[in-house]
């Protein structure tokens, strides 16, 4: 697994914990997030009651600004000038802010002091979170920046977030506004996807079977067919000195089911660059690579995935895990209308409490359309994995991660 797709799950597992009281003063810092595998860093900015936290999510920057004294917070997506206001108590705000989550944890726990430390420079209030005896967190709290410097989650593999470089300088305040021509979504990915020109010339381009390698000049294009059981991978290679990029994106019924300019790679002076695909055939018929300019090398490979199980309303899914071993699981919505689910650890038998795996606000999926999709990646403290499915039908694919 690559940090680029480990990096939002990461944050999604940290979605307990935040401070209880709005930040006051001015600084940036880098924000290091890490388990006991890997470790990741980005960029948090604070003024006051405002902090703008910058991610990524499968090669795409996204911006999460939340302003603690309206209450709101905003998702900005650059690349699409568009984003997202919802409550900073909302589920989804929740699952994507590290800062917010904490409020519900600290609601619920008991707080021990463990004294004074210093973290990144600055001297730190460090109390342990806990509930029925069972330690759920440990956070430091600087008193002169009014924000948390340190958490690590004991729930989830010691996962740890860390502001280090931090520093008190003036902060330009239109990092906190929403730029002119963004257009205001209500929901994540209502967003509109664009037909590409050459959309036409699906039906039609040559059919491949993995694993092959092939050289594709501007406009050429292939398609590999979506097979249950099986992800994509494709790997692009630039072949000439200037600029060149490679397209790959899933269409069904003719029609691609991913923004095209959101699955191009830029395979510019030779650059190597790779896309998974781990649709199946309910999501899309075919995956269609293209290069979008210069020229380029492409090599397509199938790697094995779980074939899923379709659960319908009032059915159960169920597996035995490891306590902290990490595993992935993607949910598509196989109903035409509305489809929801919660998700839920059981440890001897027993359901774990809300103080352990969240409120049942935060662990419900809900889906508006058929294929839609939602993955998300757990590191338990439980010994069996529940979803159960609530309305419509849903696929459930289950695959634990080396």
């Amino acid at each position: 697994m690559t940090l680029k797709k480990a990096f939002i799950p990461i944050l999604l597992t940290f979605a307990l914990f935040a401070c209880s009281k709005a930040p006051e003063g001015e600084f940036s810092a880098d924000m290091v997030v890490s388990d006991e595998e890997q470790s990741i860093t980005t960029k948090i900015y604070v003024v006051d009651s405002l902090y703008r936290m910058e991610q990524e999510q499968a090669g795409e920057t996204i911006i999460i600004i939340v302003n603690e004294r309206t209450g709101f917070t905003h998702a900005l997506v650059p690349s699409r000038k568009e984003f997202l206001e919802i409550s900073t108590t909302d589920p989804v705000s929740l699952m994507n802010d590290p800062f917010q989550g904490l409020k519900y944890t600290i609601s619920i726990a008991e707080s021990d002091s463990l004294g004074q430390d210093l973290i990144s420079g600055y001297r730190c209030d460090g109390y342990l979170l806990k509930k029925d005896d069972d330690e759920l967190m440990t956070y430091w709290m600087s008193p002169e920046l009014n924000f948390p410097v340190k958490i690590i989650n004991h729930t989830s593999n010691r996962l740890t977030l860390e502001l280090k470089n931090i520093k008190k300088e003036k902060i330009d305040r239109t990092l906190f506004q929403i730029p002119e021509g963004y257009r205001k979504i209500t929901k994540p990915g209502e967003q509109a996807i664009d037909v590409p020109s050459w959309s036409d010339k699906v039906e039609t381009a040559p059919i491949k079977t993995p694993p092959f390698e092939i050289d594709l000049a501007i406009a050429e294009m292939v398609k590999v067919k979506v097979i249950s059981g099986k992800a994509l991978r494709v790997v692009g290679t630039g072949t000439i000195d200037a600029y060149a990029a490679l397209t790959a994106v899933p269409f069904k019924d003719g029609l691609p089911t991913k923004d095209p300019g959101q699955s191009t790679m830029n395979l510019t002076k030779r650059r190597t660059a790779e896309l998974i695909f781990e649709e199946t055939p309910q999501e899309a018929d075919v995956i269609a690579i293209r290069t979008r300019d210069g020229a380029a090398h492409v090599e397509v490979t199938h790697i094995d995935l779980p074939v899923g199980e379709k659960i319908p309303a009032g059915k159960e899914f169920r597996r035995k895990i490891t306590p902290g071993k990490k595993f992935e699981v993607r949910f598509v919505s196989t109903s035409e209308g509305e489809s929801s689910a919660l998700l839920t650890f059981f440890k001897d038998g027993k359901e774990l409490g809300n103080e352990i795996i969240g409120p049942e606000s935060y662990r419900t999926l809900t889906f508006n359309r058929e294929n839609a999709v939602e993955k998300k990646t757990y590191s338990p403290s439980g010994d069996e994995f529940v979803v159960k499915v609530t309305k419509g039908e849903v696929l459930v694919i289950f695959r634990p991660l080396e």
